[in-house]
């Protein structure tokens, strides 16, 4: 699998109904569109928005496979996400995900991203206590 595109295909597939959905990709046209029509800073918007965007979601799918990346907002939404008790699923194999604090915070840490769909998958069918 790679990327979105195949996770919601593989879920779909397998009857489960639920949609992954980039933050991302969802906010930066929302993000574009704001700033041509407003002539403003929108730092506090846009972790407003995306705090708003979080508190909806059923979990956290959180790819930190980048290596020598900072990933401020990623851990920030982390952060939020585990105040809000939101299921958090995270994604790499980095240095980053041995530090204690992500560890605390994280529900599980997966190498990559096909396992953790199948986790995914099988939180959401014990949830509707689907086989």
């Amino acid at each position: 699998m790679d990327g979105l595109t195949d996770a919601n295909k593989y879920l779909e597939g397998n009857s489960v109904k639920i949609k992954i959905i980039s933050m991302y990709k969802f906010m930066t046209p929302i993000i574009s569109d704001f700033q041509k029509h407003i002539n403003t800073d929108i730092d506090s918007f846009l972790v407003e928005a995306e705090t708003r965007f979080l508190r909806c979601c059923d979990l956290l799918l959180v790819d930190l496979s980048k290596k020598d990346w900072q990933y401020v907002g990623s851990l920030m939404e982390i952060v939020y996400a585990y105040l809000y008790g939101i299921p958090i699923y995270v994604v790499g194999e980095n240095a980053i995900v041995y530090r204690k604090w992500l560890k605390a915070h994280a529900t599980k840490i997966f190498a990559h991203l096909e396992n953790a769909i199948k986790h995914i998958e099988i939180y959401f069918r014990s949830l509707l206590k689907v086989s």
